[in-house]
């Protein structure tokens, strides 16, 4: 609950979860000139093992974010693709160096999705139109014709459009 000497901080947007989607989301409003806080409950990123592998479109996406270079340094190219059938041992494979004509990035990128948080969210703590606040966990959110309210669990309030 909130009185009447709690201040409330107000951004255009409030991004609630800094993983992969909300880092992505934070760095892409940034470069479209829009302010917004990514709020995180931990202290730091996931290190859990989750989302491993980037395909040529995402690392197009990531490029314009400029996080796709980093990436690479951290990360294994993989110009195949593979489906299995395990019941027969019938497989497809998929040669992605048929694509080099229609990306920079003709192969999958095996690259952890810890290694994507870390990297993003340095990224996001030196973006001025960014902030980052970790350790933030939201206890309440309420929505009005407004906008919405969060409440974090340590007291402080923040709205957004």
């Amino acid at each position: 609950m909130t009185d009447a000497t709690t201040r409330t901080d107000f951004f255009p947007v409030i991004i609630v979860g800094a993983g992969p989607v909300g880092i992505s989301a934070a760095l892409r409003l940034s470069a479209l000139g829009i302010n917004c806080a990514l709020v995180e409950a931990g202290a730091e990123p996931g290190g859990d093992l989750r989302a491993s592998t980037f395909h040529p479109p995402t690392l197009e996406m990531l490029a314009t974010l400029g996080l796709t270079e980093a990436l690479i340094k951290n990360g294994l190219k993989t110009p195949n693709w593979q489906i299995r059938m395990h019941d027969t041992g019938e497989r497809a494979l998929f040669d992605l160096s048929v694509l080099a004509d229609d990306t920079p990035y003709p192969f999958r990128l095996q690259c952890e999705q810890a290694t994507f948080c870390r990297l993003g969210l340095v990224m996001a703590k030196t973006d001025p139109a960014i902030e980052v606040m970790m350790s933030t966990s939201i206890a309440t959110l309420s929505q009005d014709g407004d906008g919405v309210t969060l409440a974090a669990s340590d007291g402080r309030v923040f709205r957004a459009a």
